[in-house]
């Protein structure tokens, strides 16, 4: 018998396991704002990125792993 609340716990954890790399990614010395700007773009949505409050939970927020192929090549 499996519980639902397991089941999104697992599909959480998974999630996470696939953005994990694409955080450190975007956590590079080298990410300018074009290159916020272009995944802005890709994914439809805006990045507080010049915020003193960005933080991670814009970028899980985000719907990046739809979008994760134009993402990392970005």
């Amino acid at each position: 018998m499996e519980f639902p609340a397991y089941g999104d716990l697992v599909q959480t954890v998974e999630g996470l396991r696939e953005l994990c790399p694409i955080v450190e990614l975007l956590a590079h010395p080298a990410m300018r704002d074009r290159h916020w700007n272009l995944i802005s773009q890709c994914t439809s949505h805006s990045f507080p990125f010049e915020s003193p409050t960005f933080c991670l939970q814009n970028i899980v927020d985000a719907p990046i792993l739809l979008h994760k192929e134009s993402v990392e090549v970005s």
